[in-house]
C-alpha cells in the first residue's frame, strides 16, 4: 500500500469503528489495533508487532465504502433510466371515414408488452 492511500484506508477503519458501522470481535485484531500507532506521520504497528489484521480490516471498510456503494449507485441509476422509457406504437391512419380502406386506429402500446423487459432490471 502506498505511502498516500494507507492513511486515508486507516482513517475509513476509523470512521467505521467511531459510527458503530462495525464491531471487533477479534481479539487478534484488538490487540493488533492496541499497538498500531503513528510513527513519523505513518499509521504502523509498533516496533516487534504486526498490523496485518488491522490493515486487512481497514481495507476492508474501504473497500465497502467505496467499492459497493458505487456499485448499488450504478443499480439504481439502472433501474432509474428504464423506469423514464417509454414506448411508443403509432399509426398514421392516412384514409379519410368513408374512404376505401378506412380503419380506425387503436392505441396498441400496452403494459403487458413491456413486460418483455422486465429482465433489464434484474441483474
Amino acid at each position: 500500500m502506498t505511502q498516500k492511500t494507507r492513511p486515508l484506508v486507516i482513517a475509513k477503519m476509523e470512521e467505521f469503528i467511531r459510527n458503530k458501522l462495525i464491531k471487533i470481535y477479534s481479539k487478534r485484531i484488538y490487540n493488533e489495533m492496541r499497538t498500531f500507532v503513528w510513527q513519523h506521520g505513518k499509521p504502523q504497528a509498533m516496533k516487534g508487532y504486526n498490523d496485518d489484521l488491522t490493515m486487512a480490516c481497514a481495507i476492508c471498510c474501504w473497500v465497502k465504502d467505496v467499492a459497493f456503494d458505487a456499485c448499488q449507485r450504478d443499480s439504481e441509476y439502472k433501474k432509474a433510466f428504464l423506469d423514464s422509457m417509454m414506448t411508443y406504437k403509432t399509426e398514421m391512419n392516412t384514409t379519410i371515414p368513408g374512404m376505401h380502406g378506412f380503419k380506425p386506429v387503436k392505441d396498441s402500446a400496452s403494459k403487458a408488452e413491456n413486460q418483455e423487459f422486465i429482465w433489464l432490471l434484474k441483474g
